[in-house]
């Protein structure tokens, strides 16, 4: 045989035995990449229980956070009708009983300036007539 073939026939086998240990390294790393996978989806299946059970707690949580709301609603309209009535009553009391109670006072306070200068003007007239000569 020649020279050429033999060389050729030992990279050819030297190219094969690379090849051969390169697979078994990539076979080497799926296996060790496979077991890893393994110990995860372990993890994840002891984890799905407790998923499942935070889920179900969050949906109780939920519903009775929306039962909060509903009934914060309901007060939040309770307020305003009473906000709504307490405004009318105020607004009904300026009309009807602080409106008038100042169209009396304003009268009495007109009244009572009135006697008052009546009074005074009596007084002063009095003085002057009767005492307010003392030629003794």
């Amino acid at each position: 045989m020649p020279i050429l073939i033999q060389a050729c026939i030992v990279v050819l086998t030297i190219a094969v035995a690379v090849a051969a240990i390169a697979l078994v390294r990539v076979l080497l790393q799926v296996r060790r990449t496979a077991a890893q996978l393994e110990i995860t989806l372990h993890t994840v299946n002891a984890t799905l229980p407790r998923l499942d059970q935070t889920l179900a707690r969050t949906e109780d949580v939920l519903a009775q956070v929306q039962g909060v709301v509903s009934h914060a609603n309901r007060i939040a309209g309770d307020v305003s009708t009473v906000s709504g009535k307490a405004g009318r009553l105020s607004s009904m009391l300026v009309d009807q009983v602080i409106a008038p109670t100042a169209r009396a006072a304003a009268i009495l306070t007109g009244v009572r300036t009135g006697a008052k200068f009546l009074v005074e003007n009596w007084l002063h007239r009095r003085r002057s007539t009767t005492g307010g000569n003392n030629h003794e």
